[in-house]
């Protein structure tokens, strides 16, 4: 049986407010994970989420070179 520990990581991944939705989406890729936390003035504000991304940004033909992390985090 596989335990919790052995599948988690001890790496935070974080992204500031004021990065692109890509460079979040990039980073998820890259590191295999669905979440982010977001960072303002080095203080944690914050998650966002590849479903965020989906449903604030793709389902809505945003551009994700431009939308950034705090748009999509507050546009609901």
């Amino acid at each position: 049986m596989v335990k919790v520990r052995e599948l988690m990581t001890a790496d935070i991944v974080s992204v500031d407010v004021e990065e692109t939705v890509i460079r979040a989406a990039r980073l998820m890729d890259e590191k295999r994970i669905s979440s982010v936390l977001v960072k303002l003035q080095g203080e944690f504000v914050g998650i966002i989420t590849d479903r965020d991304i989906i449903t604030t940004v793709v389902s809505k033909g945003l551009d994700a070179t431009k939308v950034t992390v705090s748009e999509a985090m507050y546009a609901r």
